[in-house]
Formats: C-alpha cells, structure tokens, sequence
C-alpha cells in the first residue's frame, strides 16, 4: 500500500514523526508496528519522493506476498487492508502538518480581527498568541505531547487554545478533537487539536466565540 503526498495539503514533519516512534535509516522513516494475526506493519516514510508505504510481514518477518496484489481477496487480506488503512490516518493525523491550517487562521483573524500573532515565549518559539486590540488574549496556538491532552501516546500535536462558555465546553469534550485546556484554566477554555479532518467552519466559528467573550 503506497500513498503520496506530493499534491497534498499535508506536509511531513520530522520532529513528530519520531516522537511517534519512527526511526531514520538508510534516508528513511521506519517504524514497525504489531497488527492482527501476529502480522506486522513495515512502514517507510520516502521524504524526497514523498511518500508513505506500508507492507506486511508474517511472524518469521517474510514479506505477506498477498497484501501487495491489488486482485487479491479473502477475508485476512481485507482486514489487514483496512487495518493499514486505519495506521495511515494515524500517520496522516500525527506526523504530517496541515501546511495551510495554521496559514489559514491566522489569515482569517488578520483579514477579521486585524490580529497579528505574537511569540512571546523563547523556550516555546512555535508558541502563537493571539490577542485582541485591549491585549487580552483569546487564543494561542501550541506544539506539544499528546500525552498532555491524556492521549496514551508520545508524539508532538499541534492544538489551539480558545475561550468558551463551561456549557459549551462540556457539550464539545469528545477525547478525539476536543479536550480540557492544556495549560489553561479547563473551566473557560478548551483546546483543539488541529489535523488536516477538522471542520474548518466550526473551528473559526469557535474562534469567533472567543474573540467576543474575551471582548466583553
């Protein structure tokens, strides 16, 4: 199973994809990982030819010849296509960046709010705040561990942090895009994480929201 992000809106980033436990050898990210039946996923990542490609080796790390042919059926090579499948929207969702995500917000609440992110913090240099005219703050957007959002996972994530009502807040938590605030007061704000799936809509309705709370 081969995948190319050459004319994708996602770009490869290296510092999450190790912490996801990739491994650079011979110029490419590897990574094995345990599947159904003691079969286990070989994934490369070729970052010059951009590409991910997954293949399955047996128990004794010989290469399952059916999974590379396309015709092929039956029920094991079905599951463990589906199963690929689902690692490379992990991948996907983890290791790549939405190049035009963090563009796009701040190109929507330039062109609204005429705000312009501000890095203040030099330990944490992706760090963007986003203030409003009066300085307050009404976001900021952070590459952090999963496991700061309770996630039982390494890798770095890129999240926004904005401010909302408790009741919304409460209604949106789902454990997949939408968590208690990392390093905020988790009563008002909430964060977000952002991957290439998210609703684009909502996310700068959302930030709309916090903009006018914050404003009050």
């Amino acid at each position: 199973m081969k995948w190319s992000y050459e004319n994708q809106s996602l770009e490869f980033n290296e510092p999450k994809a190790l912490s996801y436990g990739f491994k650079l050898l011979n110029a490419k990210y590897k990574l094995c990982k345990d599947t159904i039946e003691n079969f286990i996923f070989l994934i490369e990542i070729q970052k010059e030819e951009k590409i991910v490609e997954i293949k399955v080796m047996d128990k004794d790390y010989e290469l399952y010849i059916p999974f590379l042919v396309t015709t092929a059926t039956g029920s094991l090579v079905q599951s463990l296509r589906y199963e690929a499948e689902k690692v490379l929207e992990d991948i996907k969702k983890y290791c790549f960046d939405d190049r035009n995500l963090r563009k796009d917000i701040f190109a929507y609440i330039q062109k609204k709010y005429k705000t312009i992110p501000v890095y203040p913090f030099k330990d944490t240099p992706s760090a963007a705040v986003l203030k409003n005219d009066y300085g307050k703050w009404y976001g900021i957007l952070i590459l952090t561990k999963a496991k700061s959002l309770g996630l039982a996972r390494e890798e770095l994530v890129d999240i926004i942090n904005i401010k909302l009502d408790p009741n919304q807040i409460a209604q949106l938590l789902d454990g997949k895009t939408f968590f208690k605030a990392y390093h905020m007061n988790k009563k008002y704000w909430i964060s977000i994480l952002l991957h290439y799936e998210i609703d684009r809509n909502l996310l700068f309705s959302l930030i709309d929201e916090s903009y006018n709370i914050v404003n009050k």
